[in-house]
């Protein structure tokens, strides 16, 4: 097997940020927090493609596969 990286790029998208209260207290049985919900956090994507190319060993057929690798930043 080999991998070549083919393309890399940076995106940049929103997302949905929410943060649990901690529990009260009294632990499990007290009554239930708040959470707090942030919308339209901008992050950074990295998204690289590799072509993965693959051999088989019984007959010596060659093939290859594209796959996106992401990192949110």
């Amino acid at each position: 097997m080999s991998k070549k990286l083919t393309s890399e790029k940076e995106v940049q998208e929103t997302t949905k940020e929410v943060t649990p209260r901690p529990a009260g207290m009294f632990g499990l049985y007290s009554t239930p927090g708040y959470v707090t919900v942030e919308e339209n956090i901008p992050i950074t994507v990295d998204v690289k493609e590799f072509q993965y190319t693959y051999r088989c060993k019984h007959c010596g057929h060659q093939w290859t596969e594209i796959k996106d690798k992401e990192r949110r930043a």
